[in-house]
């Protein structure tokens, strides 16, 4: 490296999420750009081919990774791509995010190319596809697809290099068993309610099922709910699901959580038409048990290790490849810490 590098902003992570990535060196008068670089496999053909420092037929270069420059040109054509909007459209904080996320793409896609990691062939046409049914291309109309479709095989390319590097990464019991114990508190179930309903269009007809059921059985509320309700969970018999505080509109929620088991509402009304709740059960809080919240501790351990753990490998290329960013010849104003 050239100059002293930078500890990245946040990037795109595409297998986990976001994640700090390494910087190249900048060159000219511009700071150290916090962004990794990327492989000889990049433009619209596959290789990047070298140029002369400065502009060229293609404009101005903004990258360059050992023997290989991309430019403003390659950079536009990125963000065409990637969202499927023409680089005028956005302002200088996003153009800035997405030339950061430029940068870090072609860095993973060169340590893929170092490594030997490559699509399949049957992985090639999977990739063109999903990309095909995401853009909502006919099949045999690749030539619509941004890039022809190299830009789907690049990112396929990085997210099957990635998962590579995450199969290293790993979180036993007792890493979820110290995770859990020092945040117990987070794993606190507050009160909650399972709730039915029945769902009427006018308060005279609300008023006529809530005096003929609210002092008769459960199964009486059930059958003129599948009778009656004009509501989505008719069919259910009206069981709505179980609600913590919140999860209810204000008005429904104060008059649900004023009933005991088994009691029916008074007639309640909202937007939706006339309602009449049934107060199934009541929850009180708990402390869910360590084996219950293990699979969302597991997963969030994973991701913070893959954060890590990419991080790391990075920083190692970011030493190793000789890559140099240049925000300063960039047709807009780059923004440093936008992320």
């Amino acid at each position: 490296m050239k100059n002293t590098p930078r500890r990245s902003s946040l990037a795109v992570f595409l297998v986990f999420c976001l994640i700090p990535l390494s910087a190249c060196g900048s060159g000219g008068k511009g700071e150290a750009v916090e962004a990794p670089a990327s492989g000889p496999e990049l433009r619209n053909g596959g290789t990047a081919s070298p140029r002369a420092a400065g502009r060229t037929a293609s404009g101005e270069i903004v990258l360059r990774v050992a023997e290989a420059v991309f430019t403003q040109a390659d950079f536009e054509r990125y963000i065409l791509d990637a969202t499927g909007r023409l680089p005028s459209r956005f302002e200088a904080e996003t153009l800035s995010r997405l030339f950061d996320h430029f940068v870090e793409e072609k860095l993973l896609l060169r340590a893929a190319a170092d490594e030997g990691v490559s699509l399949t062939p049957e992985e090639q046409k999977a990739s063109l596809a999903r990309a095909l049914a995401d853009r909502q291309l006919a099949p045999g109309r690749k030539d619509e697809a941004p890039g022809g479709g190299q830009s789907f095989l690049e990112r396929a390319l990085i997210e099957k290099y990635t998962a590579l590097l995450m199969k290293g990464v790993q979180v036993g019991d007792a890493d979820v068993a110290a995770y859990y114990e020092e945040r117990k508190k987070d794993y606190l179930e507050p009160a909650r309610v399972q709730v039915s309903q029945i769902l009427l269009p006018s308060e005279e007809r609300a008023v006529a099922v809530l005096n003929r059921i609210k002092s008769s059985t459960e199964e009486a509320f059930r059958t003129a709910a599948r009778q009656e309700s004009v509501g989505l969970e008719a069919a259910k018999g009206g069981a709505m699901g179980t609600f913590k505080p919140g999860q209810l509109p204000y008005e429904m929620e104060k008059v649900v959580f004023a009933l005991s088991e088994g009691e029916v509402s008074r007639v309640v009304e909202s937007a939706y038409g006339f309602h009449i709740f049934r107060l199934d059960r009541r929850f009180e809080p708990e402390l869910l048990t360590v084996e219950k919240a293990a699979p969302a501790i597991r997963s969030l351990l994973l991701t913070e290790r893959g954060r890590t753990m990419l991080a790391e490998r990075l920083d190692t290329l970011r030493d190793r490849l000789d890559c140099q960013a240049f925000p300063e010849k960039l047709s807009f104003a780059y923004q440093r810490n936008h992320l």
